[in-house]
């Protein structure tokens, strides 16, 4: 399902080599392929792009229905409490990979990190320092994929032991709890069936808005904060020309060659911060929207709710389908923590830079 064809938002050293895992993004989000040049573009396909239309309605169709179970079904309320975790996964998922109009921005945002790393940082910044919060955010990025693959897996083992889960299509029935314990082959045939669905469902779902989520939201902002490091780093050496050339520590020759230096330093200064500029207003463009709040939104919820279910209701779910509630707890905790600490790093580092010039 997952090609290891990639187009890389990373440089050697202080991105480090993080490639997107591209596999099946024709069926996933938007139609898409990787070209020869490890760039991606838009699949031709009218039968994919009409795939990945009627997922987004289905998406919609699919969240609507829980949270109507949630809300006036006839629920416990701790069965409330453990569906909402579901449902806000499910939401925030299909708010991510909503493309109903195939507009592709998310490629267009991706090809963008992959050109600006191959004409101007590759370029201009080949030798750079490791950064340690890459190292941190690597590993945020390997248990978030293993996560894609996991919830779905889980989830339907949850519903093979306990097919009444809410918020799930078969606890919206009222005599659910009735209709499996009988053990009627016909019912067990149709509950099975329900639940490759729900299955394909999170697959779709998980897979394609965590791909948004990983590698735009969490690395488009260690990109952003890696150049601006960058940056703050040549403006130190701008002004170490400066210096230089106002104190004439170097002769008449010296001199002419610090200047020339400087210019071209301040030169380079200029052109990087309006390059970071025009691709963080790009970034923020695409995620403010509807992308920024539904993760503002859901996460913390998710994390609440997980966490509320590990403690009190370990005993009542039974394994191995309680893993993906621990799972979803470890995702989220690491993600507000990393994530937004990160995204703050971003909004403080970009404005002492500004007047080096």
């Amino acid at each position: 399902m997952w090609t290891k064809k990639a187009a890389m938002v990373t440089d050697q050293s202080s991105l480090s080599i993080i490639s997107l895992q591209v596999g099946s993004m024709d069926m996933m989000k938007g139609g898409v392929s990787v070209n020869s040049e490890n760039r991606l573009v838009v699949v031709k396909s009218v039968r994919h792009l009409r795939m990945v239309q009627f997922q987004c309605v289905l998406c919609f169709v699919y969240c609507t229905a829980m949270l109507a179970n949630i809300c006036f079904g006839g629920l416990t309320l701790i069965g409330k409490l453990q569906g909402f975790g579901f449902f806000c996964v499910y939401l925030m998922g299909s708010v991510l990979r909503w493309d109903i109009k195939l507009e592709n921005c998310l490629f267009q945002i991706l090809n963008t990190f992959v050109q600006f790393e191959k004409d101007v940082i590759d370029d201009f910044f080949p030798d750079r320092p490791h950064n340690y919060g890459l190292k941190l955010l690597k590993i945020l990025v390997f248990i978030s994929e293993v996560s894609i693959r996991a919830i779905p897996t889980f989830q339907f083992a949850l519903l093979t032991y306990a097919p009444c889960t809410p918020p799930f299509i078969l606890s919206m029935l009222p005599a659910c709890n009735e209709m499996t314990d009988a053990g009627d082959w016909s019912v067990t045939l149709v509950a099975l069936l329900v639940h490759i669905f729900e299955l394909w469902m999170s697959l779709h779902i998980v897979s394609a808005g965590g791909i948004v989520l990983i590698y735009v939201f969490l690395l488009g902002i260690v990109c952003i904060l890696s150049y601006i490091r960058i940056l703050e780093r040549l403006v130190k050496k701008t002004h170490n020309f400066k210096y230089q050339l106002v104190e004439g520590a170097l002769g008449r020759a010296g001199s002419q060659v610090t200047k020339t230096g400087h210019v071209l330093a301040q030169n380079t200064c200029e052109m990087l911060y309006r390059k970071i500029q025009v691709l963080e207003k790009s970034v923020n463009a695409y995620l403010s929207e509807r992308i920024l709040p539904a993760i503002i939104i859901c996460l913390p919820a998710i994390q609440i709710v997980a966490l509320f279910v590990c403690i009190n209701l370990h005993g009542e779910i039974k394994m191995p389908g309680f893993i993906v509630f621990p799972i979803l707890w470890i995702d989220t905790m690491w993600g507000n923590a990393i994530c937004f600490s990160l995204a703050s790093l971003v909004q403080a580092g970009r404005w002492p830079i500004q007047p080096c010039w």
